[in-house]
């Protein structure tokens, strides 16, 4: 009996212990995952505007992507995806005007000339979720837009 209060105050001391091993400690990140490149482009075909702004990271880029439609409202969203050769891959999510529903989209954007062209491909669904199929090449000469690098704003 009298070794029971000594194993319940060991316990709790280890408890305790263990608790605070963790406070102060700081979750390191890779260098690799936040040194990124920055650069922001815009293209114009007609009365519609696109702007785009890609982060550059080692392995994946991200960034936005904005299209103002003459009479019509906007799309809005955020990209996401990989560089393949000289052809950036990436997912469109998005929003229209002001609807609170998400629509996605693959884009393709070929690197030529500095300037990045955004292709035409057929899509497929797998799950619901747009893809371009394989089995067509992307026409990069049927792209509405082709974005030229300008100086990103802050």
């Amino acid at each position: 009996m009298k070794k029971l209060p000594l194993l319940f105050l060991s316990l709790i001391s280890l408890y305790l212990f263990s608790c605070n091993q963790g406070s102060g400690s700081k979750t390191t990140v890779k260098s690799t995952d936040t040194v990124f490149k920055l650069s922001c482009y815009r293209a114009i075909d007609g009365e519609d505007t696109a702007f785009l702004q890609l982060k550059d990271f080692k392995k994946r880029t991200e960034g936005k992507l904005l299209f103002k439609f003459f009479k019509k409202d906007k799309n809005d969203g955020d990209i996401k995806g990989t560089y393949k050769g000289d052809t950036l891959f990436v997912n469109y999510g998005y929003h229209v005007g002001q609807e609170t529903n998400w629509h996605i989209n693959p884009v393709a954007l070929l690197k030529k000339d500095g300037k990045l062209v955004m292709g035409v491909g057929k899509i497929g669904y797998l799950l619901g979720i747009p893809y371009f199929d394989k089995k067509v090449p992307i026409d990069f000469e049927q792209g509405r837009f082709t974005f030229e690098p300008v100086e990103c704003s802050k």
